[in-house]
């Protein structure tokens, strides 16, 4: 069950307000009528992982707890997705 801290989390992630986890979390993976779990593998670039893992991954961290993974989203430790690359000065979509 996704908690209010990790509604908060997603929203601030997502440039979004009051939304609940699941709309939170589709605005930033870019996706639209996915579950939380869809959503944040659709981000991550996974598939079938756990809340937990998909958070921790997301997040470049591991072994957090579903709020604090949610947290260290916001404080700059989430990585930039495979789906995109850094050429020179430039962030290319792949």
């Amino acid at each position: 069950m996704a908690t209010e801290e990790l509604a908060h989390a997603l929203n601030r992630v997502a440039g979004t307000l009051y939304l609940d986890a699941q709309g939170a979390a589709n605005v930033w993976a870019g996706t639209t009528g996915k579950d939380l779990l869809g959503a944040l593998n659709a981000k991550a670039g996974t598939s079938g992982l756990g809340l937990l893992r998909v958070l921790n991954r997301l997040a470049g961290t591991t072994n957090l707890g579903v709020n604090a993974a949610a947290a260290a989203l916001f404080n700059g430790a989430a990585p930039v997705p495979a789906r995109t690359r850094f050429t020179g000065t430039t962030l290319t979509a792949t």
